[in-house]
């Protein structure tokens, strides 16, 4: 009995921690909460068998949303949980630019910022407009900036 109170008081933080911070992945909900990687692991299987916890492939990590966070929500959400990125969403919450100088003003190589670039667009996050010299800006509609820290 004990043991079943303590899975459903692990469950009620994970989904605490993904009310808060939507798009966690894996390594992130095992740090923040301490627990070991099998704990996290049964408790998510446990969280989505249920139907309280959805997850969303991006690349190399898994992002867990609350259930109920809109499809096209959990992509944009997902591609703002990296720093570099959300470092390239605040230079241009600044106004359009160029990619040169997006690079330039977030610090980031040109092989770096073209990836975080395209994770960024493919996510509908960035956009860019016009062609000689290609602007980039961000896409109307972006989610509140407390989601993005």
């Amino acid at each position: 009995m004990e043991a079943r109170a303590g899975g459903e008081q692990v469950r009620a933080a994970i989904c605490r921690y993904l009310r808060e911070s939507p798009g966690a992945h894996f390594r992130d909900l095992q740090r923040r909460l301490d627990l070991s990687p099998g704990q996290t692991t049964h408790h998510l299987r446990v969280l989505e068998r249920d139907g309280l916890v959805v997850e969303r492939r991006q690349g190399r990590y898994t992002h867990f949303f609350p259930a109920g966070t809109p499809i096209e929500t959990r992509g944009t959400l997902g591609a703002l949980r990296h720093p570099a990125r959300k470092t390239l969403v605040d230079v241009l919450a600044a106004g359009p630019c160029t990619l040169k100088d997006l690079g330039a003003r977030a610090g980031l190589a040109p092989s770096t910022l073209h990836h975080h670039v395209r994770v960024l667009r493919e996510a509908g996050v960035i956009e860019a407009h016009g062609s000689r010299p290609r602007m980039w800006g961000l896409v109307r509609g972006l989610p509140p900036a407390e989601h993005r820290d």
